[in-house]
Formats: structure tokens, sequence, C-alpha cells
């Protein structure tokens, strides 16, 4: 899953409980870095799985979405 993607689950709040200045920057964590959604109060990590859209990154992705996200 891109950060993109994984960004539709989260509140788009930037309210940083997670740690993180963004949602987006949490998202980034999540898919690239291996943070866990669980930092995130606002996502259900069982609802996650549920649907199939677990938090690893897809092996081969190109760097279009790091170089998206450093601008």
């Amino acid at each position: 899953m891109n950060p993109l993607d994984f960004l539709k689950y989260t509140p788009r709040s930037n309210c940083g409980r997670c740690g993180h200045p963004t949602c987006l920057a949490f998202a980034v964590a999540v898919t690239r870095g291996g943070a866990s959604p669980r930092l995130c109060p606002f996502i259900d990590p069982a609802g996650l799985a549920a649907a199939g859209n677990g938090p690893a990154a897809a092996p081969g992705r190109d760097e279009r979405d790091t170089d998206l996200v450093a601008r």
C-alpha cells in the first residue's frame, strides 16, 4: 500500500496524536518506515486488516510516492 492509499484511513485532521506532524507524514511512516498503525487513535487495525489493506508497502514499489512527499 502506498502512503496516499493509507492516508484514506486516517482522519486527515493533522492532530499530531500519533507523534507525527501530519496525517501524510504518519502514512509515510507506516507504509515506508514500519511504524504501527496503532499509533493513530482513530484507525482500527482490525478494520484495516479485514479490508485486506495491511500497512506493508508493496515490494518493488517505485520511488514516485517518496518524491511526491518530499515536495
